[in-house]
């Protein structure tokens, strides 16, 4: 990913379709490294980036959470703080990202798209 994108991705999105639910997909950014025994580097340089970076929340339907869940079995919705869906494939999140970007919007056709994709 390069920085243009970076920039498109957390220019404001219009969140507001009328949804009745508050699902999100979380997207995060290069903050852990795979160290074993801690999630991510901690230097300071790592923790001054990491400080910066920001959160897309690509909103879902139920329905859509639910396929989601299902087809990815490996991925869990955490209903208990973010209403989020977490533990998605690096390369779901990657094309989910990249689908928001193209489409400027975070909104649930980003995740319809992405599942007629899945499909065919």
């Amino acid at each position: 990913m390069n920085e243009n994108s970076v920039i498109k991705m957390t220019k404001p999105f219009p969140h507001d379709r009328g949804m009745t639910t508050r699902t999100v997909i979380m997207v995060q950014l290069e903050n852990e490294v795979g160290l074993l025994g801690d999630s991510r580097d901690r230097c300071k340089e790592a923790n001054e980036a990491f400080a910066g970076m920001k959160l897309l929340e690509i909103y879902t339907t139920e329905e859509q959470k639910n396929l989601l869940l299902q087809r990815y079995p490996g991925a869990k919705y955490d209903s208990a703080t973010t209403g989020s869906i977490e533990l998605l494939p690096k390369k779901a999140k990657d094309r989910l990202l990249d689908l928001s970007i193209k489409m400027h919007t975070t909104g649930p056709e980003v995740t319809d798209r992405f599942l007629a994709e899945a499909q065919s």
